[in-house]
C-alpha cells in the first residue's frame, strides 16, 4: 500500500480493533438533508444515486464495515456495481461477511493509490461533519 502516514497507522490500528465503530456511530443516527429526514446518513448518501436502469458503478471509498454497500445492494436493481475500498483490513473481513456474496467487490487499498484510468465521473458525498462542525450529510 505504499509509504502509509502515521494518521493512516492510527487509524489503520483503530479500525482493526474497533471494527464497526464508524457504522455503529453512523447508521442509527437520523439525518435531515434538503428538507427530507432519512433513517440514517447512509440511507441520505444511497438517495443521491440516482434511479436508473443504465449500468452504474458506484466505488464507496473508506467504505469501512460496508453498510452504505448493504444499503445500496437491498432492493436495488442489477445494473448498479457495487465497489467498496478500505485500507483497515478489519473492517474489509466485516464489510465481505456483510455482503455475503451479495456481488460487491470490496478491496483493501488507499484511495490516493487508486488507478483513476477510465474514471468518468467522480461525485464525493462525505456523511461526517463540514468544516464549521456542522453534521451535514450529503455535503459537497
Amino acid at each position: 500500500m505504499g509509504v502509509v502516514s502515521p494518521a493512516e497507522l492510527y487509524l489503520q490500528d483503530f479500525h482493526q480493533r474497533v471494527t464497526g465503530a464508524t457504522g455503529a456511530a453512523f447508521n442509527h443516527l437520523r439525518a435531515r438533508y434538503r428538507q427530507r429526514e432519512y433513517p440514517s446518513s447512509y440511507h441520505v448518501l444511497a438517495s443521491s444515486v440516482p434511479d436508473s436502469d443504465d449500468a452504474q458503478t458506484v466505488l464507496d471509498l473508506a467504505c469501512g464495515d460496508g453498510q452504505l454497500l448493504k444499503l445500496l445492494a437491498e432492493g436495488r436493481r442489477s445494473s448498479l456495481r457495487l465497489m467498496g475500498v478500505d485500507m483497515s483490513q478489519g473492517e474489509l473481513d466485516a464489510a465481505r461477511a456483510l455482503s455475503a456474496g451479495g456481488g460487491r467487490f470490496i478491496e483493501r487499498a488507499r484511495a490516493a493509490t487508486l488507478d483513476r484510468n477510465g474514471l468518468c465521473g467522480l461525485r464525493v458525498i462525505p456523511h461526517g461533519p463540514d468544516a464549521h462542525g456542522q453534521h451535514r450529510p450529503g455535503a459537497r
